[in-house]
């Protein structure tokens, strides 16, 4: 075991000599480089962090099919989607057809309604213009059959005069 003041004086050398920490370091490399069991245990460890080409493949893989299931649900959502939103705007132009037949048929009831209304208004005060022309036509024939009485009256005074 190494001591541990040696370990440190051996840090605080290399921390001052760079070309002995780089001599160091080339010897420990080769050293390892040399020892099967060393360089056995360094690959040991190492493989263990590293991914293998058969990791990566069933990795894609599997993001390949999470993809496609996405894509899958995806499209199918969107399609449920659009039919929803097709449903809901066919609904929407029954709903609004119907409601603009029903004020057509309102709109045609009223108006029917207030020509109704009208005419029998109209249909009144013709009737009571008519009465009130008839009531004049009357007078008229009252006063003229007075007038022309009188007049008759006169002459039939001035002519039987003259006569006798």
């Amino acid at each position: 075991m190494i001591n541990v003041s040696l370990a440190r004086q051996l840090l605080e050398e290399f921390s001052k000599d760079n070309e002995a920490y780089q001599e160091f370091i080339r010897r420990i490399s080769v050293g390892i480089a040399q020892d099967d069991k060393v360089r056995l245990l360094i690959l040991d460890s190492v493989i263990k962090e590293v991914a293998t080409k058969s990791d990566i493949d069933a990795l894609r893989k599997e993001i390949n099919d999470l993809e496609q299931r996405l894509r899958t649900a995806t499209k199918s959502d969107i399609d449920a989607l659009r039919k929803e939103i097709n449903d809901l705007e066919q609904r929407l132009r029954t709903a609004t057809k119907s409601d603009i037949d029903a004020l057509r048929k309102e709109m045609r009831d009223t108006e029917q309604g207030i020509k109704t209304e009208l005419k029998s208004y109209v249909d009144v005060k013709f009737e009571s213009v008519n009465k009130r022309i008839d009531e004049i036509r009357e007078d008229m024939r009252t006063y003229f059959f007075g007038f022309l009485g009188g007049i008759l009256a006169t002459l039939i005074a001035i002519i039987l005069t003259k006569v006798f």
